[in-house]
């Protein structure tokens, strides 16, 4: 699926484990631009909240660690040792080809302050380091293990694109009053850029590349059963002019025959408690639990996929669609009887009945609540089924959405139908529940703005039936202005369809209009008609 390759192609250009990141151009150090599963150098060590000087403030706000950990229970008796493997990749400097100092060049001679003396372009490779597994007994209360560098060290160092200086050059340079290493003349032709890197390779690499680590396993007393263990990688790389970072970083762990033992988080949510389990806690990273074969494996990141909801339309087959509810309230009545059903199911619940219950009193306040909103909607029917102007501006409420979602939708969801239905006695009688503020909380896309939008067209046609000839009927705040734009075409198509029921229906009274505030700019202009009329012509069209 798209989403899943997307979140998938940025995760990996986050964490530079992208193909594309085996040879990079930056202006920029990786460690500034791969910011997900990275672990600093020792210097950048703020996880304990201390640091020296300066760094006293980064401790509390920093968000690169050198160390990533996690944590989980084994039973003392069937106590055996486990094999931990680490994994992570480092980037070195290599001296950049003809074509990408030329492209550099090219980007960068317009700007005075460098055009002179604009340096090598950055060019970083990536070397993925596995290492071999270390056993540990778990016999001691801590242990500490070395990640060995060195033949990942000398690899890189015999390599001959390693980038490095030339002092011969480099005084040549300084004449030219050029400190950063490279002329601009060199790239003149690409035999004459080739012959300066050859000359710069004679000179042997002074670098020391000094990358350092360590496993750390800990194990303390849980409880009288339990141990606690501690697994931690840490990048105890001191200073040296090279990019210290780790990146990639992965922790595996082998448990051979030993059992997680879940750890059991208790908690409330909404008054109510729950409780969870899970077998491991991590530090700075991610982990999951491979059952076959027993085995720990982190990642940089946690992934939790929500499932979109979306709410009902029916219930029991009971829908309401526009077409019946365009001439006929029967169906509100059929969803009175189904709300009323799930609230004597409420109150017949075990929960409800038992006042000892740990969660009585939230269930028995949530079924108050529920009952509240089917007085609110029956009252809403029953007026309905009174007042023939309310009944009339509802149908024809009915026969402005049928035409508006045409194609798209044919009814209610069933949240909507019941909010509209339920405010119609408050909008009839304006002094009528003037202390509640109606709140609609929905999932993004699940039809807030419809159920908004139906209530003002119900409150349009009521003014123009109860003989409100012109004025304003509703006021519409949004807090973003792109949000506003997005909104003001919608609710126009609604009411350009309203007006032309109106017309239909020989309703008098001014025209249904939308007036929109906001400050002037190109993106947003003041005048909105044209935004009416766009819609109206493709709507009508």
């Amino acid at each position: 699926m798209l989403a899943n390759d997307l979140y998938q192609y940025v995760l990996e250009m986050l964490s530079a484990n992208h193909e594309s990141c085996k040879r990079i151009h930056l202006f920029q150090k990786p460690s500034k631009q791969f910011i997900i599963g990275s672990l600093a150098d020792s210097s950048k060590d703020y996880a304990v909240g201390e640091g020296i000087g300066e760094n006293k403030v980064q401790a509390k706000s920093a968000l690169r660690h050198n160390s990533m950990g996690i944590i989980f229970l084994l039973e003392k008796s069937k106590l055996e040792s486990i094999k931990v493997k680490t994994s992570c990749s480092v980037f070195y400097r290599v001296f950049p080809t003809y074509e990408e100092q030329l492209e550099y060049y090219d980007e960068v001679k317009d700007d005075q302050s460098v055009k002179k003396d604009p340096g090598f372009k950055e060019v970083y490779v990536r070397k993925n380091c596995k290492f071999d597994p270390i056993e540990f007994d778990l016999n001691k209360d801590k242990e500490i293990e070395t990640i060995d560098f060195g033949n990942f060290k000398t690899e890189i160092l015999g390599e001959n694109e390693l980038f490095r200086g030339n002092k011969k050059i480099s005084d040549e340079l300084k004449g030219k009053k050029i400190r950063n290493g490279f002329d601009p003349e060199w790239i003149s032709t690409e035999d004459a850029y080739n012959g300066i890197i050859l000359e710069l390779k004679k000179n042997p690499s002074r670098k020391t590349l000094q990358w350092q680590g360590e496993i750390i396993v800990e194990k303390e007393n849980y409880n009288s059963d339990w141990f606690l263990i501690t697994i931690w990688f840490r990048n105890i790389t001191g200073k040296g002019n090279f990019e210290k970072f780790f990146f990639n970083c992965e922790l595996e762990v082998e448990l051979n025959s030993n059992k997680l033992i879940p750890f059991e988080y208790k908690f409330n949510y909404e008054d109510y408690g729950y409780t969870k389990n899970g077998n491991l806690r991590t530090i700075n990273c991610h982990a999951d639990h491979i059952l076959e074969p027993n085995t720990i494996i982190t990642k940089p990141y946690a992934l939790f996929e929500q499932k979109k909801k979306v709410p009902r339309t029916s219930i029991n087959g009971i829908a309401p669609k526009f077409i019946f509810l365009k001439s006929s309230i029967d169906i509100l009545n059929q969803l009175l009887t189904e709300l009323k059903n799930q609230y004597s199911n409420y109150t017949n619940h075990e929960i409800y009945k038992n006042k000892n219950h740990d969660h009585h009193n939230q269930f028995e306040k949530e079924s108050d609540n529920f009952r509240f909103l089917i007085e609110r909607y029956e009252a809403g029917i029953l007026l309905l089924d009174s007042n023939s102007n309310a009944r009339k501006a509802f149908f024809l409420m009915n026969q402005v959405f049928e035409k508006a979602v045409k194609k798209e939708y044919d009814c209610w969801r069933l949240f909507q139908i019941i909010f509209i239905v339920m405010l119609i006695p408050d909008i009839i009688d304006v002094k009528k529940n003037r202390n509640i503020a109606d709140i609609i909380h929905v999932d993004t896309g699940g039809g807030k703005s419809e159920a908004y939008f139906g209530l003002v067209i119900f409150l349009l046609f009521w003014d123009r039936l109860r003989g409100k000839g012109r004025g304003v009927s509703s006021i519409t705040k949004f807090p973003l202005r792109m949000l506003s734009i997005q909104q003001l075409q919608r609710i126009a198509k609604v009411i350009v369809i309203a007006e032309e029921v109106r017309k239909s229906e020989n309703i008098k009274g001014y025209p249904f209009s939308v007036g929109y505030y906001v400050g002037v700019s190109d993106e947003f202009p003041r005048h909105t008609r044209p935004i009416v009329l766009y819609s109206a012509h493709h709507i009508f069209l």
